[in-house]
């Protein structure tokens, strides 16, 4: 193997996995320690094999399932006696990912201190 096609490999594997990213929306990140480039791939591969998973389960494209999952928020309101934790409710269609997925709606007061 030469330099050239040497790099030409890299260069289609870098291609490859830029483009694996992308369908989750993830940026590049420079890492430069070998734990950390090890960590950050396999929570890629983990990411992914989620997003998969989650295609098949409900039928539908990944941008719309993660566009609907979106809207649910996790809100901490803090007060002078106390903090409550809130998690808003799905709309209609991402209450029916939710079910497809087996994942039960969280309840709407999610934790009072």
């Amino acid at each position: 193997m030469t330099w050239l096609s040497g790099t030409v490999s890299c260069s289609g594997v870098e291609q490859a996995w830029r483009h694996m990213k992308s369908g989750l929306g993830l940026r590049p990140i420079h890492r430069h320690v070998e734990r950390r480039i090890r960590v950050h791939i396999a929570l890629t591969v983990l990411a992914l094999l989620l997003a998969r998973m989650a295609v098949q389960m409900v039928g539908d494209r990944w941008r719309d399932i993660h566009h609907e999952l979106g809207g649910i928020k996790f809100v901490k309101l803090l007060g002078p006696t106390g903090t409550l934790r809130q998690v808003t409710e799905p709309c209609p269609d991402a209450a029916k990912r939710l079910k497809a997925l087996e994942i039960a709606p969280s309840p709407p007061i999610f934790r009072v201190d």
